[in-house]
């Protein structure tokens, strides 16, 4: 993880499971955002279906922002996708990381984000009608690489962009 062996040693609990979670609500909580930020802990699928299902019964609003940290297998991403935009509000925004780019000095760096590269491509290309093409420049102050494709925007720092059109 390139943290030390004691940080390493830190995010465990006595039972050997790892802490993140908690520390993650914690942190919700802390930062005044446990109104907007609905912790759950589930893998991707189960939690987008679940927020889908609450939402068309009317049990909660649709989520305004869903973000994917993905298992990166091409296909599994895809699907994330998919059931992301289902659950995600109109006008509202998925996005994700891993969207890898080579470098000089570690040019198969790019390796670790090709399934994710190629689903999101993919999905573009099938949701390109519902994506907002004008995002990108409304978000250049967070330095924007670049538009993919129409409606998909990826950042130097790593991540994929797509924002919801208002249709549905």
């Amino acid at each position: 993880w390139g943290r030390s062996r004691e940080e390493r040693r830190g995010l465990l609990r006595i039972d050997g499971s790892v802490s993140l979670y908690d520390r993650f609500r914690a942190n919700v909580w802390t930062s005044g955002q446990k109104a907007s930020v609905l912790p759950v802990p589930a893998t991707s699928i189960v939690a987008l279906k679940l927020f889908d299902s609450l939402a068309r019964r009317g049990a909660m609003p649709r989520p305004q922002v869903i973000y994917l940290d993905s298992a990166h297998e091409e296909g599994e991403v895809l699907l994330e996708l998919s059931l992301a935009w289902q659950a995600v509000a109109p006008g509202g925004i998925v996005f994700g990381d891993d969207w890898t780019l080579g470098s000089r000095e570690a040019p198969d760096q790019s390796e670790f984000g090709e399934g994710v590269q190629r689903d999101v491509l993919r999905f573009a290309e099938r949701h390109v009608a519902e994506l907002d093409d004008d995002f990108g420049p409304r978000v250049q102050p967070m330095r924007t690489l670049g538009r993919a494709r129409p409606g998909l925007f990826v950042s130097y720092l790593s991540f994929q962009w797509s924002r919801r059109g208002r249709k549905r």
